[in-house]
């Protein structure tokens, strides 16, 4: 179990064998990309987005090469962003090492591998891939004592005596008076 969690572990939660790179032309709106008017195409090869201890990115490989990397873009808030007119076009923030960074849109050929990816960039962003059980271990007590808390709270002791007084009837003595009367 331990070495599932191992931060030295490489981890990949997607891989799409296609996906085509363009270089971006100015932007002429202000409401954000448009596929239809990228028409210069750079590249074209497999994503991954992998993840290595706490880091997660989106990482394009050459699909000829074996492990020949074109271009990284670490997942972070504005990595990412949506075309407005398809929904398997987007625009990648990649960087460097020297931590320049350029903007590429990438397209996928199929509309399943476009929602898997929207899909694990969600999963990424809401933290629930590549989730350690573990190092909420405290979170978990916090809880389980919240609600030992909660049930030990309703104390129904009585402080004082109490005299009760119960009239209790013989539910078939009462049934066979009904039947005779």
């Amino acid at each position: 179990m331990d070495d599932f969690f191992n931060p030295d572990i490489e981890y990949t939660h997607l891989q799409s064998p296609l996906v085509i790179v363009f270089k971006l032309p100015h932007i002429k709106t202000s409401s954000g990309y448009r596929a239809s008017e990228w028409t210069e195409q750079i590249w074209s090869g497999k994503l991954k987005i992998i993840s290595k201890g706490h880091e997660n990115a989106i990482v394009l490989y050459d699909s000829l090469v074996e492990n020949k990397i074109f271009a990284v873009s670490p997942i972070k808030e504005g990595s990412v962003t949506n075309v407005i007119d398809s929904s398997r076009y987007f625009v990648l923030r990649v960087e460097n090492n020297q931590g320049k960074h350029t903007y590429i849109g990438i397209a996928f050929n199929d509309r399943n591998d476009s929602f898997d990816f929207n899909v694990t960039l969600q999963k990424i962003k809401n933290n629930t891939i590549h989730k350690n059980p573990f190092d909420n271990e405290n979170e978990y007590k916090n809880e389980n004592e919240n609600e030992n808390e909660n049930k030990k709270q309703k104390d129904y002791t009585l402080n004082k005596p109490i005299n009760l007084n119960l009239n209790l009837l013989n539910t078939n003595n009462e049934l066979n008076n009904k039947k005779n009367n």
